[in-house]
Parts: structure tokens; sequence; C-alpha cells
């Protein structure tokens, strides 16, 4: 591949025009997978964000919250250290639209997803079409990408928002600055920053867009001083944001880790980093079978794409995809040094998948033997598989939320004024996060027609031993405020059982005399009425 300016922009010729609504088959099969999800309702963290949207509403202080995120750290956005105003504002703006909708929720979430899919398919498609390749690369690129099975936590997670919106501007961003549209390419990067701290890694990636236009008979040298020349423009506008980031949180970088300089952050993290990224990659798919037998087919044809690249010498190239994967890597490792394989941690890696898959496909930009052919259609068959599969339980989940929040109403209707209840709700199920974060939004406006938190208190397990000491608190006085001789322990028990509705049953006063007892009773009944499981 020639190193040489790019120019000669066209638009699609009708042929290819119509090889485009073969997409339509992947697309339509993704809305249709996604059925269960769209059905179903919101989850974990997504949400306290609608809430937050819906909190400003009622109080008439949308602008004036939705302002301060851009220079304040109001504590809105699920963490200290985290600037995401514009992903904020994309909730707030649904919500004003649409109100408390779960299937336009996630409809919008879906549709994110395949929109950058389509990015990544455009961009191809211009880059086939002016180096003269395949033009079957950009398909098998598209479909991997829509279809990767780490790719569910972002299409069917509302909370995923951020990572999806930085996805979209990272890959406009990088268009941009390949057409050398340098102002449109940092808009791109202000909006992405704005959406998510991932956007840091795209300063460099700009750079090295930059670095791949230049022309190949140039020294590298000559080469690596014309692209930060260029690319002055994206380094301000990063240095800027660390400034902004130092005024609103007092550091810079710090995201998820403990507040330690960055370099101490990744040595510290290096050693741990390996077992962190598989857990990553495979955490989502749990036990599922053929899962390592994906990652390991996956591996071999990235190292294959590598060396056709190089064998090919295409170099700049290669090195540029490589180059993005390293940064990616280096940006993760600065905050990550563990992860919680239960879920809430493949979205981390949604801005890996574009390079990831294109790296697996590029074999295709030329005629290639059947063998590679044949090792990408057994890649994409498990990859579809292990999709399903992953997509399966954000669908179980969101399934499960829309029965817990739809029996409210008739559990808190058998509870007398003066008692209260608890309601076990599950904390994930497989990969997919439940009620995580989420325990009180699920009996309380705009999620319920009234708040039903005096008499219905939701918890997940880990919180059992939490519970069991409240009682006889005057936490109780703080759920019956208006109640001068309310209950000072729960009345009842309840969950909801997989094969039947919601169980009632009463607790016996005796269970709160140990943590032994107390836990062997919640026990009893899960496993008797088989509570989400």
């Amino acid at each position: 591949m020639s190193c040489d300016r790019m120019r000669n922009f066209t638009l699609m010729q009708p042929r290819q025009l119509i090889k485009f609504m073969f997409l339509l088959a992947p697309v339509a099969y993704l809305f249709w997978s996604h059925w269960p999800v769209l059905s179903g309702h919101l989850l974990s963290d997504s949400f306290s964000h609608i809430y937050n949207c819906y909190q400003w509403s009622e109080n008439q202080e949308t602008l004036t919250r939705l302002g301060q995120l851009f220079y304040q750290n109001i504590n809105e956005t699920g963490g200290a250290a985290m600037y995401r105003p514009l992903t904020i504002a994309s909730y707030c703006l649904d919500y004003s639209v649409w109100g408390v909708q779960p299937a336009t929720f996630k409809t919008i979430q879906l549709m994110l997803h395949i929109f950058s899919g389509l990015m990544v398919f455009y961009c191809l498609s211009k880059l086939c079409r002016f180096y003269r390749l395949e033009p079957q690369f950009p398909f098998w690129v598209v479909v991997f990408y829509w279809l990767f099975p780490l790719t569910p936590e972002v299409s069917a997670w509302v909370a995923t928002r951020a990572d999806s919106l930085v996805q979209i501007f990272m890959i406009a961003g990088l268009y941009f600055a390949w057409r050398n549209r340098l102002v449109w390419a940092s808009v791109c990067l202000v909006m992405a920053l704005m959406s998510k701290e991932s956007a840091v890694m795209m300063v460099p990636m700009l750079v090295s867009v930059l670095w791949m236009n230049q022309d190949c008979s140039q020294s590298i040298l000559h080469r690596l001083k014309l692209s930060f020349k260029k690319g002055v423009g994206f380094i301000i506008i990063l240095v800027g944001y660390f400034v902004l980031r130092w005024l609103i949180f007092g550091q810079t970088t710090n995201v998820y880790s403990k507040s330690q300089p960055v370099l101490e952050r990744i040595g510290e993290n290096a050693l741990n980093f390996g077992d962190t990224l598989y857990r990553l990659m495979l955490g989502p798919l749990g036990q599922i079978g053929l899962s390592r037998l994906w990652l390991g087919v996956l591996l071999v044809m990235m190292g294959y794409g590598i060396y056709f690249i190089f064998r090919g010498k295409k170099a700049s190239l290669s090195l540029f995809f490589v180059f993005n994967i390293v940064m990616v890597l280096l940006a993760l490792m600065t905050q990550f040094n563990n992860t919680d394989i239960s879920g809430g941690g493949a979205r981390v890696l949604y801005i890996l998948v574009p390079w990831v898959v294109v790296l697996v496909c590029v074999p295709m930009v030329t005629k290639t033997s059947r063998t590679v052919t044949g090792a990408l259609c057994l890649l994409l068959g498990l990859s579809v598989w292990l999709h399903h599969k992953v997509l399966s339980q954000w669908s179980t989940a969101s399934q499960v939320s829309a029965r817990i929040i739809q029996s409210v109403p008739d559990m808190a209707a058998g509870i007398a004024p003066q008692e209260w209840s608890l309601l076990l709700v599950p904390e994930y199920t497989g990969a997919a996060l439940v009620g995580r974060n989420a325990q009180g939004s699920l009996v309380s406006p705009p999620f319920q027609k009234e708040s039903y938190l005096s008499a219905i208190v939701p918890f997940i397990w880990d919180d059992l031993a939490l519970w069991r000491d409240r009682v006889n608190s005057q936490f109780v006085a703080q759920l019956k405020p208006d109640v001068t001789q309310a209950n000072q322990h729960p009345v009842f028990a309840f969950c909801l059982s997989k094969n039947s509705g919601y169980i009632k049953q009463r607790i016996p006063p005796e269970v709160f005399s140990s943590s032994t007892s107390w836990q062997s009773y919640w026990e009893t009944q899960v496993t008797r009425h088989h509570c989400y499981f």
C-alpha cells in the first residue's frame, strides 16, 4: 500500500451500493437477537443516569445542571474523577424527548453500535477504492465488528453510552485526519474527550495517521517532524483537557485506580496485566464452550494479519494498526490491575475491537487462499455463537429487571403502613449486571408511578449482612418517616421465582438472632423457590 497522501475521493458506485444492501442481513439479525433486550427494562447504572435527568427535570434545573457538568464536579457521572458531560447530556436529551421508555433507550444504544460499524465500513470502503483493494474487505470487517463477542455489553447496556460515543468520534476523527481535514478531526477529538476519558488515546492515534500519510520516500525523522507539526493542535487540545481535569478533580489521569503517578501505575499494573486482559476478554464468555478455541483462532489470525502486511511490504499500515492496539492496552494499564469477571468489564475493550477485526481480516484486501477464507469463516462462526450466548445473558437480565419492576406494586399492596419488607434482587446474571448500584431505583419514580421504598426495600446478596445490622436501628426511621411505631425489622421476604411470579414469605423473628441463621433463612428461600436461577 502506498504512503502517498490521499486524493480523488468519489462516492460509492451503484455496484458497491448493491453490495452495501447485503449489510441489511447482519443488521436485521442484530435487531432480532436484541429483541428480548429491547423488550426488557433498564439495568444497573442505567437507572441512575436517567434518574438524574428525571430529578433535574422535576426541579426545573436540567440546563443548569448540564452546564455545570462541563466545568464542575457535581458527582453525577458515576465517579468523582469521571468527566463525561456530553454522555450525560445525551441521556437527558433522550429523556426530554421520550421520557422513561426503556425500549427507546436500548434501541438508540443498539443503533449507535450499528452506526459505528457503518462508519468503519464507509472508511474502509474509501481506503479500498483509493488503493484499488478488494472491496470484500470492508464487508468482512464490519460483520466481525458487529458480531464480536465482547460487543453485547455495549449494544445491550444503556450505561455504556460513553463507550459508544467515544467509538463514533474516534472513527470519525481518524477518518478526517486521514483526509487532512484537521479542523474536523479536532472537533471530533473534543467531542470524544467530553464523552469519556478513554478518548485521550485518540491523540497518538491521530498523530500516527498523519505519519502514515507522509511520503514514504522521506526519512522517518522528517516524517515524524511533519506529523507532530501538523498534529500540534491535537496536543494543545489534550493539554487543555488535562488542565481542565486538574481544575475540576485535582488530578489529570486517574479515573479508576488509586491516586498514583501514571508511570508508577503502569509499572504496578503491568505485573498482573496479562491476567487482567485475559479476564476482560473471557470474563463475559464465562464457561461457554468453544470460547478458548475462539480466542486461540483470533490470536492466530491477528498474527497472520500482521505477517501478511509485512510480507506485502506495507510496514506503515502494519505499524499504524499495531501502534493503535498498543495505545489502547497502555491506556488500560494505567487504570486496571484487576477486574471483576462477573461482568461490567468488556466495555473497556470496545475501543480495541475495530483494530482487532481489521488485523484479522486484513488478508482479504487481496484475493487470498481458501485456507485463510476457511479460517475466517470458522472464526466468524465461533464469534456468532459466542455473541449469541453473551447476548442471551443481557436478554435474561433485561427480562428479570422488567419482571421485578412490574411486580413491585403488587408486592407493596400487601404491606401494612407500619410494616416494611426486603426484596432480594440479583446483582448480575452471568456477565450482565442487573441490580448493582440500582436497588432503590427499582421501586422509585420515574420507573414506578410512586415510591414504594417505605414498603419494599430491594437489596443484593452482598448486602445481606448489612440489612441485618440495620434492624432495630435508627435507619428504619428513614424508611418510615411518617410512621410513629414502624416495625424495626422486615416482616416479609420477597424474591422472583424463575418458574412463577414473586415469592412472599413471612420472616420469623428468630432468624435475626445470628448472622448464620439470617443467611441460612435466605439461602433456603432462594433454593426452595429457584429465585433468579
